[in-house]
Parts: C-alpha cells; structure tokens; sequence
C-alpha cells in the first residue's frame, strides 16, 4: 500500500483483513499484566508484521485487533493465511513456559474484496486513516463466523486472487529477541505498569443512508474532549473511540475525568444528530509500544480494555456504564445507579456495573475546617484583606502541594470575616479548565454581578470574553510582526 500521505480519499475496490485475538479477555483475567503483554502484545506485534511483509497497509490496532488494507487479494489471501499459524507459534512457546488452564490465546481472521471508502481524521493535531463501507464490515462478519485458528476468505477475494496467478512465497518471520518468549528483564524500555482508566465511547447513526458521514463528524469532537479532560486517543476506529486516562501522563483523578469526558461524548454525540454509548473501567495495564517498522502504536494490555471494551457494548444507548471501582473513587462527583450484574462475552463471571444517572453539584469549599499551625498564613491573608478595602491590591495567590491546606486556609479567613463590609463568592475550575481562562473569568463575572447587583452578568461575560479576544489579537500581531520581520 502507498504511505498514508498518498492515500487520497475516496472509494476504490482493495481487499480488507480484520485479525481478532481470541481467548485474550478470559486470559487477561488470569495472567499478570506483564505476562498479558508478552502474550498477547507480542501476537498483535505479530500480526502486524505479517501484514507488512505481504505488502498490506495497518489501519488500525483497537486493543487485541488489527485492521489491515490490500492493493492485491493474493497478498490479502497470503496474509490471511498465514496470520494462524504466526499467532498458534507464539502462544505454544509461551504455553511451554508456564501458562493459567484453559484454552491457548487463539485467533479468528476475515477477508473481503469489494468497495472500500478512504477518509481521514485529524485527531490530535494527525491525520489519521480510516476505512469504511460494505467490505470493511463483511471482513469483520467473516472473522466472527471463523473458527478458531482459521481465515474465513469471501469467495471474490478467492476468485480474484487464484485469477491474479500471483504467488507470494512463505517466509518465515522470526523478529529479534521475541523468538522465545521475552525474559521478565528483556521488555522495551517503554513498558511500564500502570493503573489507568480505560474509556470506549461506541457511536451509532440514526439515519442509515448517512451513517460514515455522521459517525466521523461525531468522532473528532469526541476525540477532542477526551483530551481536553487529559486522556489519551489510543484508537477512532469504525464507530469507537478508544481512550485511556493514565497514561502517559497521570493525574489524580483519572476516573473522574474519565466520567466526564464520557459523558461530554454522548453530549456532542447528540449534538451531531448520532447515538453513542460509553464504557468505563479502572486497573493495571502495561503501556508501550507494539508492532514494529511496518506499523508502530503506543498501547494499553490489561484486563481494563477488555472489561472497558465489553461494557461499552452492553451499554444501553444513551448511557454510560462503568464497574464498581471505579464507582468506589467517583462517587463523590457523580451519581450511579444500583449495581447491575452484566454476562458480557469472555468473561467467566458477570460484571458488577453501574449506570451514570448525574453529575453532582458539589463544591470544593465543603468539609472539614482543620488547620494546624497556619497562624501565619491566616494573618498573612487577612492583612491581604484589609488591604484592599483601602485600595491594595485585590489579587491574593495561594499556592501549595495537594493536600496543604489551601483550601480550609481560604474557608477559615472568610469564615472569620463576619460583622466586616466583605462580601465572599467562591467559584471553581476542575484541573481540565486549567487553560480555559474564560471559563473561570465568566464564573467569577456571574457570581459577582449576582452579589453585587450592578452590572448584568451578561455584560461582565461579554467584557471577559472581548479582553481575551483583544489579547489573543494582540498577540496574533506580534507573531505576525515576527515573521514579517526582515532578516
């Protein structure tokens, strides 16, 4: 296949692969993160080195699967075939070094010819590929009809590949230093554990004879807002997007964010005239990178996709379901409903989940006041204080590591202020808001004009927004001014 900056959009006939791991949520359960990635990391990694030696194009990873595009059925048939007995190599030499009951990891694999739409997305600041239409979901159909360790190929694809007299030669593949199942010290410096929130948002169209369209014009908002929450877009494919709260970068409250931003998706879904449904799960996972020169991806294994994954399907629409451990460090934000006990595919027992019902309205000024030994910052901040009502300065700025106090500072001087001329409003911005200034300047316009009564938020909002606009103007010109510069 041509790079991907020579894919033009469009619809063109190509052959269309979609590998699935099988056995890989039952096996995600029973083995330890580390052991997972080397299993089923290193079959995907597989995979899609297989892909690339036949001449075939990745388009995308969504945990345990790989979607791959052809220019030639022959290579796609080559491919498909081939694919089984990679996988069954790799899982029988990790079975010989010890491995939980039950079934080996296994894989299915369809493989269809016919029309194929190229689009993009640009998500994260890339564009990224994607392919659609009546072939795409016909391989997909043929791999969940395959029987395990086998490629169930549509008979056009075997038409037009005997028909081609193209015979691409076995090889055999044997990567550098994953012959042998990875020694515990042997891993990529990349990989790491981590405990991360996983987030699957499936999107559905309405209106059948528009569904591509609509589903990618869900898809990019969607992707966005995860971000802005700070996720992480592992995956938009078909009608998913795929994220995880955790990795590479942490925050305290993960899960929370993740809640948010699932239920921001199924805001802009609506907004765009779709359907969409979430799921949402915590736990360890490794993170880091899977494939190799053909095709590379920054990836999450662990028992969390999977459990994330199942749930997003058997969410109703319109909803966001999440497990209980996630419910146990979210309950403070938001509302659930009783527990519910789903039987999702791969799963031996049901899952324990819960449904979103609200967010709620709680402030970060509630709790305890406790302060021990902040005599000094109290009346440092109260001088600040009396200050300002003789004309000081009316900005204090409290800084402070999580958990020393900034808050139950703030709550004990306004507190202590009764009988003065001071009036307290308090707003407040998630870390998520941390850029979006006017954000916090509109809550502040509200919450003033609310006390004070002068001036009509309305007008306080629209001075906020016009000082922001001027200041971005501003700065515009300055770069403009940069590189007009002559040298």
């Amino acid at each position: 296949m041509k790079a991907e900056t020579e894919t033009p959009d469009g619809v063109r006939t190509a052959t269309v692969l979609f590998a699935d791991l099988v056995g890989s949520t039952t096996l995600a359960e029973q083995l330890d993160p580390e052991d997972y990635r080397d299993l089923a990391g290193e079959a995907v990694s597989r995979v899609i080195a297989v892909v690339g030696e036949a001449g075939g194009r990745v388009v995308d990873v969504a945990g345990d699967g790989v979607l791959a595009v052809f220019d030639s059925p022959a290579a796609g048939v080559a491919a498909g075939e081939r694919i089984p007995t990679v996988v069954a190599s790799h899982a029988a030499t990790f079975a010989a070094d010890g491995a939980p009951d039950g079934p080996p990891l296994g894989v299915r694999v369809g493989v269809a010819t016919g029309a194929v739409r190229f689009s993009h997305l640009v998500v994260s600041g890339h564009r990224r590929l994607r392919i659609t239409g009546p072939t795409v979901d016909r391989a997909v159909e043929l791999e969940a009809g395959a029987a395990r360790g086998t490629a169930s190929i549509d008979d056009a694809t075997a038409t037009l590949a005997a028909a081609s007299q193209r015979h691409i030669p076995p090889t055999i593949h044997l990567p550098e230093a994953t012959a042998t199942r990875p020694a515990a010290d042997g891993r990529s410096a990349r990989d790491e554990r981590r405990t991360i929130v996983a987030l699957f948002v499936g999107i559905d169209a309405l209106d059948a004879d528009d569904a591509v369209a609509a589903v990618a014009a869900a898809a990019t908002p969607i992707a966005d807002v995860v971000e802005r929450f700070g996720g992480t877009v592992k995956d938009v494919a078909g009608g998913s997007v795929v994220a995880i709260f955790g990795a590479p970068v942490a925050h305290e409250d993960d899960a929370a964010r993740a809640v948010h931003a699932a239920s921001a998706a199924l805001e802009i879904a609506e907004e765009h005239g779709v359907a969409a449904k979430a799921g949402v799960a915590s736990g360890t996972v490794v993170v880091g990178i899977i494939g190799g020169p053909e095709h590379a991806e920054y990836a999450a294994l662990g028992d969390a996709m999977n459990t994330a994954a199942r749930l997003h399907v058997a969410a109703p629409a319109g909803r966001v379901v999440a497990t209980a451990d996630v419910i146990a460090i979210t309950s403070d934000a938001f509302d659930w409903s009783g527990v519910e006990h789903l039987q999702v595919k791969g799963k031996r027992a049901p899952l324990a989940a819960h449904t979103l019902v609200g967010v709620k309205a709680s402030s970060r000024l509630a709790g305890p006041n406790l302060l021990v030994g902040r005599a000094h910052e109290i009346d440092a901040l109260a001088s600040h204080l009396a200050d300002t009502r003789t004309g000081g300065s009316p900005v204090v700025l409290v800084q402070g590591a999580p958990g020393t106090g900034k808050t139950a500072l703030v709550r004990h001087v306004m507190t202590s202020q009764h009988g003065t001329v001071a009036r307290w409003v308090s707003v407040k911005a998630a870390p998520w808001e941390a850029r979006d200034d006017l954000r916090l300047a509109s809550a502040v316009a509200r919450a003033v004009a609310d006390v004070a009564g002068t001036r009509r938020a309305g007008d306080a909002i629209a001075f906020a927004r016009s000082r922001r606009s001027a200041r971005r103007h501003h700065h515009g010109d300055r770069r403009s001014a940069r590189r007009d510069r002559p040298t």
